[in-house]
């Protein structure tokens, strides 16, 4: 049990470096969690997930299938805010330079300034870099969660 376990877990982690690589060369595509379908997780060749809607527990089921190291969502349903605002700010900021997407999402959520308006107000990202090892003390300054 522990050997498939084992297997398992390394095999995902291989997924997810690869498409870490794919990524870094702006090489891939954002996708639905509908229209992520292949049998075999390696066969697929997005790069990450978009959601309108908040993340829900078979989105990230289907972050560690594919081995996604990134997702962009929408995190709270605005009743003012409807799917094609949402679809065209999360379609716009995927256009840019991939690598940016950090910082271009901080950029356009201070420039919203917390008007619940504003559908950058909402938006989340998932930014699950496997060369970054994680800090010594998850609770220091430095620790990354959060900044997005």
């Amino acid at each position: 049990m522990i050997n498939s376990n084992v297997k398992f877990i390394s095999y995902h982690i291989r997924c997810w470096e690869q498409k870490w690589k794919q990524f870094n060369s702006n090489q891939g595509i954002f996708e639905t969690e509908e229209r992520i379908t292949p049998e075999k997780p390696n066969s697929y060749r997005g790069i990450g997930l978009k959601s309108w809607v908040s993340l829900t527990q078979p989105s990230f089921n289907c972050l560690i299938r594919y081995g996604l190291p990134v997702a962009i969502w929408c995190r709270n349903q605005n009743e003012r805010l409807n799917q094609e605002m949402i679809e065209t700010a999360i379609n716009k900021l995927l256009t840019k330079d991939i690598n940016q997407l950090p910082n271009e999402l901080s950029r356009i959520r201070r420039q919203a300034n917390g008007d619940p308006e504003e559908v950058a107000s909402h938006l989340s990202l998932l930014w699950d870099d496997p060369t970054r090892p994680l800090p010594s003390e998850p609770n220091s300054e430095n620790y990354p969660l959060g900044l997005f």
